[in-house]
């Protein structure tokens, strides 16, 4: 991996992309936009864009997925949300700093193979 075959996958529908993620199980690539205030998603391929607008998103900085769920941070409202990956629906604030927030991630715990 020299990134002598790399290419472009998402060249339009974008302003001032950000955060990215990779839902490996959905087969889809997310970002945050802070210029267009969403969040935007692509197939793989970079086929398939949807932009993801919710209205009380002022500035998503970092985005990470887990399962059904979009986590980000907004620098703007210093917040950590979630909503649903696909229809944006059931936005929680998870939490609010008075310091901003910036860089996301989501890790689960693997089992414990020596207790098997």
């Amino acid at each position: 991996m020299d990134g002598s075959e790399r290419r472009v996958v998402v060249s339009h529908s974008l302003s001032w992309p950000g955060g990215l993620a990779v839902d490996t199980l959905g087969e889809r690539i997310y970002w945050t936009d802070e210029k267009l205030r969403c969040i935007g998603s692509a197939n793989l391929d970079g086929g398939d864009i949807e932009l993801l607008q919710m209205m009380e998103t002022t500035n998503p900085f970092s985005v990470t997925v887990y399962n059904d769920l979009l986590y980000w941070s907004d620098t703007r409202r210093r917040t950590i949300q979630r909503a649903h990956k696909i229809t944006g629906k059931n936005r929680k604030v998870l939490l609010k700093r008075p310091g901003q927030p910036f860089g996301l991630k989501a890790s689960i715990r693997a089992p414990n193979l020596n207790e098997y």
